[in-house]
């Protein structure tokens, strides 16, 4: 059984950097940007339950929070589903630092690029949200409002403009993501079996040689900035 709560509306505050300064212990602590989700589990068999944030029928965000009997709190960051993530299965040989996670995968690694804003989802334009929580089968909901900074100067519609466009983009780049997934999961297959195969019977499979390095270039293509040449997928 779930419970959750009503949700306080929030406002979308534009993003200031302000200057760096030195933290002291005398420093507060603001709570995290975004819509505070409370809820109650009186008793679960789920591990996890879920929580869904939708606009208009639509999903615009999905979180899977921890299994806690009692009183819980989430932070919702006003944010869409980020971009997946691409996911290398294979090591180059010229880099022998490079090492695999404990599932045998490996993330992309920029150097010297700030990519890190690129790695997250568009933040939600001001209207009426509704926050699911499901577990067990059961679901319940509650309404809230995102509101718009009131010290920003643009339109409502230019952010909905901006905020479809970002989506476009995320939608473009998560394609070229899966691609280079689907393709990393033939170049780890064709690896495995050639490295298995005898030196003396690898002339038996050229087809296979040619899949490597096709998969190579294309990695290369839709990689420029994590794998700067063929050789280092070779």
């Amino acid at each position: 059984m779930a419970d959750l709560l009503p949700v306080h509306s929030g406002y979308r505050f534009q993003e200031i950097k302000a200057p760096h300064t030195e933290r002291t212990l005398s420093d507060g602590q603001n709570p995290p940007d975004g819509i505070a989700l409370n809820y109650f589990l009186k008793d679960t068999t789920d591990k996890f339950a879920k929580i869904t944030i939708l606009k208009d029928g639509n999903i615009i965000q999905e979180m899977e929070v921890p299994h806690k009997v009692g009183m819980n709190r989430i932070w919702w960051d006003l944010r869409h589903k980020a971009p997946i993530k691409a996911v290398l299965r294979t090591l180059p040989p010229d880099k022998p630092w490079v090492k695999f996670d404990k599932d045998s995968t490996r993330r992309p690694v920029t150097w010297d690029l700030d990519l890190m804003g690129g790695l997250l989802g568009p933040r939600a334009t001001p209207g009426k949200y509704t926050a699911q929580i499901e577990v067990n089968g059961e679901k319940k909901s509650q309404t809230f409002e995102v509101l718009k900074d009131p010290n920003a100067k643009n339109l409502a519609t230019d952010l909905e403009e901006q905020v479809a466009f970002s989506l476009q983009l995320r939608d473009a780049l998560n394609q070229t993501v899966t691609l280079i997934n689907e393709l990393e999961v033939i170049r780890k297959q064709t690896a495995d079996l050639l490295k298995n195969t005898p030196e003396k019977q690898r002339k038996k499979y050229q087809n296979l040689l040619k899949i490597k390095h096709l998969t190579c270039g294309y990695l290369n293509k839709l990689l420029p900035i994590y794998q700067p040449n063929c050789t280092t997928f070779t």
